[in-house]
């Protein structure tokens, strides 16, 4: 049996968010069960890239502050961070930190930010297609890690939630040998959990208040959802994630191999809290790329003859370059100071458009 919990929150009030998530996690049993006081904590919050907390791009400092500060008050020593987008340095984390507001979230809760950009190389023997996993080493060595994330659409994933925001343990443009090792959807999503079941959190949190729909994890709209979800299970978390944005199990690969690997059946998740029903949006707005591709739509084979080119917004797009620096296959390459893809190098990870500060990245449908 895992719960999830589930309570409604409509605003990023401080007082508010931290009542709900405290109630949240007295429902799963209160916070001694996960945690003791005086051990190391890692917040792993949900940090993508340099946005603003209104684009619902990353966790909301608020509800990041509200989550350590709960910590704090219980006698743990907190360190909040990510390994975002981009370089894993001290440098680029600092920028980060300051524009997703996790400076207010350190000051707001007294835990601190981690600066420590060291990497160290964990054994998993038991992985199915990850037998080590490189990852941030104040993470490695926390006693414990909650995984403080974010309810988002994501158009590789499908959906991000508890699962996929642990593959923020991979310390900066890493993640990009990732997605050359794993260029089918199944590989990756295995190669996700594999990750999730090393790092092994405690405790898992959703900011569901304002989620985002669309083109996620960056270039998709803010939704207010009004919900926050906690378990000790990022697998069964999302499991109930997604039948609150009306997603079916069967359009993510993570959930569908959680459920083929007997991690987590959907049998497994039991809900408590609120009823999950008044939460539920019918419309939920699913990503270009999965409305397109038949195999993430409908569970079936590629033998459709439809495919998705990634392409570019010639009038947003000012030529920055951070999509050829981000392109795990070298597939884009800058002619003339515009970024231009070569098909035939490219794996469809959407790296490029996940990253784009200007969000001129998209996916078009065309025939085989």
């Amino acid at each position: 049996m895992k719960k999830v919990s589930i309570i409604g929150c409509k605003n990023y009030e401080f007082e508010t968010v931290r009542e709900k998530i405290l109630e949240s996690i007295n429902l799963l049993g209160g916070l001694e069960k996960f945690v003791s006081p005086s051990e190391n904590v890692f917040v792993k919050t949900n940090l993508l890239a340099k946005r603003l907390p209104e684009k619902a791009v990353t966790t909301h400092p608020v509800f990041v502050a509200a989550a350590a500060h709960i910590l704090m008050e219980y006698g743990c020593s907190v360190t909040i961070g990510d390994s975002p987008g981009g370089p894993f340095t001290q440098s680029a984390l600092k920028g980060i930190y300051k524009t997703c507001g996790m400076d207010f979230a350190a000051e707001k809760s007294g835990a601190q930010l981690n600066f420590n950009t060291n990497t160290v190389q964990v054994p998993f023997e038991e992985g199915k297609v990850l037998k080590k996993v490189t990852m941030v080493e104040a993470i490695h060595n926390a006693d414990k890690v909650i995984d403080v994330c974010k309810l988002k659409t994501h158009s590789l994933a499908t959906f991000t939630g508890g699962v996929k925001n642990l593959f923020g343990v991979i310390p900066g443009t890493m993640k990009a040998e990732y997605h050359l090792l794993w260029p089918s959807y199944n590989t990756f999503a295995n190669g996700l959990i594999d990750i999730c079941l090393c790092v092994n959190p405690a405790l898992t949190l959703m900011d569901g208040i304002v989620g985002m729909e669309g083109d996620g994890p960056s270039g998709g709209n803010p939704r207010d959802i009004g919900v926050i979800l906690a378990s000790e299970s990022p697998f069964a978390l999302d499991m109930a994630a997604v039948k609150i944005i009306n997603m079916p199990y069967k359009m993510v690969p993570t959930i569908n191999q959680t459920i083929k690997r007997g991690i987590v059946k959907p049998s497994d998740v039991v809900l408590v809290g609120e009823d999950i029903s008044q939460f539920i949006i019918e419309d939920y707005k699913l990503p270009k790329t999965v409305i397109m591709n038949p195999f993430l739509r409908r569970g079936k084979g590629n033998s459709e003859k439809l495919a998705t080119d990634v392409c570019f917004d010639r009038e947003k797009c000012i030529g920055c370059g951070v999509c050829f620096d981000n392109c795990p296959p070298k597939a884009i390459y800058m002619e003339n100071h515009r970024p231009e893809v070569d098909k035939t190098k490219c794996i469809h990870c959407y790296c490029c458009q996940e990253l784009c500060p200007e969000t001129a990245v998209f996916a078009e449908a065309r025939l085989k």
